[in-house]
C-alpha cells in the first residue's frame, strides 16, 4: 500500500472492506451449490413472491441475482475506494476492475461444480450491475458528498 493509502485508511474503510468480502463470501458459497440445489434455492424465491415457476422465470430471477449482487459488490468497491481519497476516476475504474475480475473467476470457479457452467453472459450482466451502481454512487459522491477528488 501507498503512504497515502496508509494514511487514509478508516474505521469507514474497514466497514466497506468487510462488506466487499462478506459479499464475496456469499458469491462464492451460492457458486459452489451444485446446479440442482441451486435451481431449487430459485425455486424458493419464485415461491415466496408467488411467482410462476417456470424455467423463464428462473431464469430471470437467476439473472436478477447476478445484476443486482454485483451492482452492491460495485457499490461497496467504489464507497471503499473513495475513503482512500483516489481520484474519481481512479475509484471508478478500480472498482470495475475488480468487480469484472471476480465475476470472471466466479464463473470459472462454477465450471467446477456439478451442474454448473461459466458464462461470459452473466460476466458481462454482472460487469454492468458494477458499472451502473459504481457510476451512481460517484454522481452522488460528486453531486450530494461534494467529493472534491475529481481528477
Amino acid at each position: 500500500m501507498s503512504e497515502k493509502i496508509k494514511a487514509n485508511f478508516s474505521f469507514q474503510s474497514l466497514f466497506w472492506l468487510v462488506l466487499i468480502l462478506s459479499i464475496d463470501a456469499l458469491i462464492f458459497y451460492f457458486s459452489s451449490q451444485p446446479g440442482a440445489k441451486s435451481a431449487s434455492q430459485s425455486g424458493f424465491v419464485l415461491n415466496y413472491f408467488q411467482i410462476v415457476d417456470s424455467l423463464t422465470t428462473q431464469k430471470i430471477i437467476r439473472k436478477l441475482a447476478h445484476f443486482s449482487i454485483y451492482a452492491c459488490m460495485g457499490l461497496c468497491w467504489t464507497n471503499f475506494l473513495c475513503t482512500l481519497n483516489l481520484s474519481l476516476r481512479h475509484c471508478f475504474w478500480i472498482s470495475i476492475l475488480m468487480c469484472f475480475l471476480f465475476a470472471a473467476g466466479d464463473e470459472w470457479h462454477q465450471t467446477f461444480v456439478p451442474g454448473r457452467s461459466g458464462e461470459l453472459f452473466d460476466v458481462c450482466l454482472d460487469t454492468f450491475g458494477a458499472i451502473l451502481a459504481t457510476s451512481c454512487t460517484l454522481w452522488l459522491h460528486t453531486h450530494f458528498f461534494k467529493t472534491n477528488n475529481a481528477q
